[in-house]
């Protein structure tokens, strides 16, 4: 997903605008059902701000994890371990025989 930067063009006269249309229609409603309305759309900010930055979180520590030597030497170590048993054993079999 694209960001779009509020500050460049005119997304700030769209944001001034959709907060009047927003702030009209909120006006219209009765206290309770728009303090329902904003506490809601509060809440959804909220949770969109918490997602975003797990997600940010989230990709730095892969990304840290492919930077680091260890993935790559717990790796190899991890494709080199079964082949020596395999080997040790075709060695081990005809060294009996």
């Amino acid at each position: 997903m694209e960001e779009k930067n509020i500050s460049s063009g005119k997304e700030p006269d769209l944001l001034q605008k959709k907060h009047a249309e927003l702030w009209d229609e909120l006006s219209a409603l009765q206290t309770d059902q728009a303090m329902k309305l904003l506490i809601s759309f509060t809440n959804q900010v909220r949770l969109q701000q918490v997602i975003k930055v797990q997600r940010r979180d989230l990709f730095g520590s892969l990304t840290a994890v492919f930077k680091s030597p260890w993935f790559y030497v717990s790796l190899l170590a991890g494709l080199s371990f079964p082949i020596m048993i395999y080997v040790s054993f075709i060695y081990t079999s005809l060294w009996i025989e």
